[in-house]
């Protein structure tokens, strides 16, 4: 294996490993950042209050887009598992 595919296919998991995480990372930001504002607003200084609006997100982006990341997921890795002849050859 050449070092300018080694590079490449750590790019590839990177960016698919980011593309795959984004969706929950960005909800559990956007909650967090939500319920932390309605807590100022209303004063209420409760540390567990913030947990359970993050988990029931999280929850239901992972239904509405686990399908996708587990398709990304598997797309990926059979690709990489078909090149593995390709790359034991070159």
């Amino acid at each position: 294996m050449s070092n300018d595919l080694a590079i490449y296919l750590s790019k590839q998991l990177l960016w698919h490993s980011l593309l795959i995480a984004a969706p929950i990372i960005l909800v559990a930001l956007i909650t967090g950042l939500v319920v932390s504002i309605l807590q100022v607003v209303t004063q209420i200084q409760d540390s567990t209050l913030s947990f359970i609006p993050k988990i029931l997100a999280l929850v239901l982006m992972l239904m509405l887009c686990g399908e996708w990341m587990l398709h990304t997921l598997i797309e990926f890795a059979q690709g990489i598992f078909f090149s593995i002849p390709g790359i034991i050859k070159s």
